[in-house]
């Protein structure tokens, strides 16, 4: 029997006690374990840290083995548990504008920066194709690009294209420190290593790093911020992430995490 597939290309899961299924953070349901909970997670946290609260009510959906809304065949991107509704009550189906220019703003650079466009915001819905969606967010590549980007999330080597499965080798030695991922909205930030982060930043570069204090050891919008200028100053990706190829470059300038 044909294996059923949701709109993004994602085979449906039937049951969600699947073992292929989990829990994550604010979420009521499941979602796709593994690559796509790491980056809902990461997704989620952010939006509840930088853009507005998750926990106000039980409207955070993940799984449900359904056809697509208004329309009769073809199974929805939360079939195959890879879509979540956030605070969906707040943002429903078919009103524009439930999120503020400055939301929308930030959730957009976070998709695109973090991670790398791999999540559609049901809010830039084409409004030829489909009602505008401001509560839905779904994966929108394929299980490659997902797993490099949950890869990055989680600091680990980006998986083989050869078919073999690398090892979660560090991306540097251990004596240089932990090798997990600073970035915005992340819930294993270390606050020491982001305090270390925004003093080395303050002394190394004062004409743009100016954490008052030293650093508070919260890596916020402001964090970000500079982070991304070091890394365009260093012909880095300036995505936000301080991440082993930022690490290097960072500890050329004495910055040690």
């Amino acid at each position: 029997m044909a294996t059923a597939i949701s709109q993004n290309g994602w085979s449906v899961i039937f049951t969600a006690t699947d073992k292929n299924t989990t829990k994550i953070p604010h979420i009521v349901g499941r979602v796709r374990a593994g690559d796509v909970a790491t980056i809902f997670t990461a997704l989620v946290n952010f939006i509840h840290a930088h853009v507005e609260d998750v926990s106000k009510g039980a409207d955070d959906w993940g799984g449900n083995v359904r056809p697509i809304r208004g329309k009769t065949t073809g199974y929805s991107n939360h079939a195959s548990y890879t879509a979540i509704d956030i605070n969906a009550l707040q943002h429903p189906r078919g009103v524009e504008g439930t999120w503020t220019p400055a939301q929308a703003s930030a959730i957009r650079q976070f998709l695109k920066d973090t991670l790398e466009g791999v999540v559609r915001f049901g809010e830039d819905y084409s409004r030829k194709l489909s009602l505008v969606d401001g509560m839905h967010f779904e994966i929108n590549a394929n299980a490659a690009a997902v797993a490099r980007v949950a890869a990055k999330l989680r600091g680990e080597k980006a998986p083989s294209t050869t078919g073999k499965t690398p090892a979660k080798t560090p991306a540097i030695t251990a004596a240089t420190g932990s090798t997990t991922l600073l970035y915005q909205g992340n819930p294993k930030n270390s606050a020491a290593r982001v305090r270390k982060l925004q003093a080395g930043l303050n002394r190394a570069f004062p004409a743009y790093s100016k954490f008052a204090g030293g650093g508070d050891g919260k890596f916020g919008p402001y964090a970000a911020q500079v982070v991304k200028e070091f890394q365009r100053r260093s012909g880095l990706k300036p995505d936000g992430v301080v991440g082993p190829t930022t690490i290097k470059g960072l500890r050329k300038h004495g910055i040690n995490l």
